[in-house]
């Protein structure tokens, strides 16, 4: 069987596209199993897991672009409620989906966040000895206040994505 994809282009976006979209008209709905449930959602959440690991690694590469594909809390709610407006499971499929990015991004090694902590807990092993708490302190603090403006940075850039659609 031959499958023909033929790029769009899309005026807004000013690239060409080539893409899946859900038809919230179209559903398939499978019964399974409690094991068969379980097992699916485990292999759903390695995927899934596997894809946001290459997504931050393009990202880190420059191979994808940080301004189309990084969202803030306007973004997300955007995306939320068009997902919402879609059906229910799409909107449990998207809050799944964020769950298990928003657990993989904690344990980036970045200061603040739980991989930092880890990071941390990895060198006072090899040195042997605690680090500075004052130090340590200061290192969460400088990921914090990163955090903090790449938060503020994409919430600015959401809003004026948000306000040139309209």
């Amino acid at each position: 069987q031959v499958l023909k994809i033929a790029p769009r282009f899309d005026a807004e976006a000013g690239r060409y596209l080539i893409g899946i979209t859900v038809d919230p008209d179209y559903e398939i709905i499978k019964r399974y199993n409690v094991f068969q449930g379980i097992w699916l959602g485990m292999e759903r959440t390695i995927t899934l897991s596997v894809m946001m690991l290459d997504s931050i690694g393009q990202l880190i590469t420059g191979k994808a672009n940080v301004e189309e594909n990084l969202a803030g809390p306007v973004g997300l709610v955007q995306m939320i409620s068009e997902t919402a407006s879609t059906g229910l499971l799409n909107t449990i499929f998207l809050m799944a989906f964020l769950s298990i990015n928003l657990g993989i991004l904690n344990l980036l090694p970045i200061p603040a966040l739980d991989g930092g902590k880890i990071v941390i807990y990895l060198i006072e092993i090899v040195r042997g000895k605690p680090l500075d708490q004052e130090k340590e302190g200061w290192i969460h603090l400088l990921g914090y206040i990163l955090i903090m403006t790449l938060i503020i940075v994409l919430t600015y850039k959401d809003i004026l994505k948000f306000f040139h659609k309209s």
